[in-house]
């Protein structure tokens, strides 16, 4: 009896750890599209215990590939994803399907060609961590503030001349990178931004800051101004 129980417990783990069959084909599909066609999805994708993706990295390292253009609709089908990592691809535009991701907790988008961040992002209320360096955006949509739980935001390399103030709702964020973009000013209502423990705003156009806004920048980096843009 205790061998038939063993090999019964055996049976079952075996098939808890075996990779979900539909997570598997939208993964495939992705990789196939991005031309990583020789890329074996155990190498990208970590699964839970039911065999369901839970993280996934896309990340294009190739200077061959020429990666995913578009993020196909099939990914709203990786309903357990928490990881998702696409950097470094020609993404121009986010589906409506990443809302069905609703336990996503970090995603990483950094060098696209992604120019407007789409109403629904705010849905994403899972998110903690969110990369969104060296893409094309000058401006976020006031539902993005409902990202209530997002503690680390990279917006490095964008276009962006200044922020709403509703940045303030993001009551959790701990880190905010605006390195290289073309701030020339800065929302009064960040000085109430408790959270925030690093702010990173060097290579902007930060030159004509009126006292106040000035004063409070100094408690971050008091050589501030000398790493600006102001010619």
């Amino acid at each position: 009896m205790r061998r038939v129980v063993v090999l019964l417990c055996t049976a079952f783990l075996s098939a808890s750890a075996q990779m979900n069959v539909d997570d598997m084909a939208v993964v495939r599909a992705m990789l196939d599209s991005a031309g990583m066609k020789g890329v074996a999805i155990e190498s990208i994708a970590k699964t839970d215990s039911a065999g369901r993706i839970v993280t996934l990295n896309l990340n294009n390292t190739s200077d061959t590939n020429p990666g995913l253009r578009v993020i196909p609709a099939a990914i709203g089908k990786l309903t357990r994803l928490e990881t998702l990592s696409l950097g470094n691809q020609n993404i121009a535009e986010i589906p409506e399907e990443l809302t069905q991701l609703t336990v996503l907790k970090k995603l990483e988008l950094q060098n696209n060609d992604i120019s407007q961040i789409p109403t629904w992002f705010g849905s994403l209320t899972s998110l903690q961590r969110l990369d969104l360096r060296y893409n094309k955006l000058s401006t976020l949509p006031r539902e993005f503030f409902k990202l209530s739980n997002l503690q680390w935001l990279q917006l490095w390399g964008n276009q962006f001349a200044t922020l709403p103030e509703e940045i303030e709702k993001l009551t959790s964020l701990r880190e905010l990178y605006l390195m290289r973009n073309q701030l020339i000013d800065l929302p009064k209502s960040m000085e109430r931004m408790k959270a925030l423990k690093y702010f990173d705003f060097q290579d902007n156009m930060l030159c004509h800051l009126s006292a106040d806004r000035a004063k409070w920048i100094k408690k971050w980096d008091d050589q501030w101004l000398a790493k600006q843009k102001c010619w």
